[in-house]
């Protein structure tokens, strides 16, 4: 999987709705495969309402992860992740 940022997005990939989420749960299966489901949590009033799930391999969850450093930690180096080939 090759992910670049501040790049034109595909046709169709804005015009998915955006839900905010502020909760996130992860787990490994049996084959290894990585899922990270996203909720919105209430407070303790309310339980998370859980939006979204996605499955994928370890190697696109690292991919993922130096994505999303790179844009809130773009003059950092991400030394713990390491890069893989796209």
């Amino acid at each position: 999987m090759a992910i670049e940022h501040n790049t034109p997005f595909a046709q169709g990939a804005m015009e998915q709705p955006a839900i905010f989420v502020n909760r996130f749960q992860a787990s490994v299966n049996p084959v290894g495969l990585l899922r990270l489901s996203a909720g919105e949590g209430f407070g303790k009033e309310r339980p998370v309402q859980f939006r979204m799930a996605i499955a994928c391999t370890k190697e696109d969850a690292i991919e993922l992860a130096n994505l999303i450093l790179s844009l809130v930690q773009p003059s950092e180096a991400s030394p713990a992740l390491p890069k893989t080939e796209g």
